[in-house]
């Protein structure tokens, strides 16, 4: 996924919050887990990092 930028819209989903475009991507976010499916692959399971300073 490095250096792929991807444009997902918002799209329906029964509960939480979901984005796709027409390729089959899509992002979706539930209860406070995510996930990334691309081109309608398998669903990645997303983790949350804290940004931290660098400096």
């Amino acid at each position: 996924m490095q250096g792929r930028t991807l444009i997902l819209l918002s799209a329906q989903a029964a509960s939480g919050a979901r984005f796709a475009d027409a390729q089959g991507n899509q992002f979706w976010e539930h209860a406070g887990e995510s996930t990334l499916s691309l081109a309608g692959g398998e669903a990645l399971k997303c983790v949350h990092e804290t940004a931290t300073t660098i400096g």
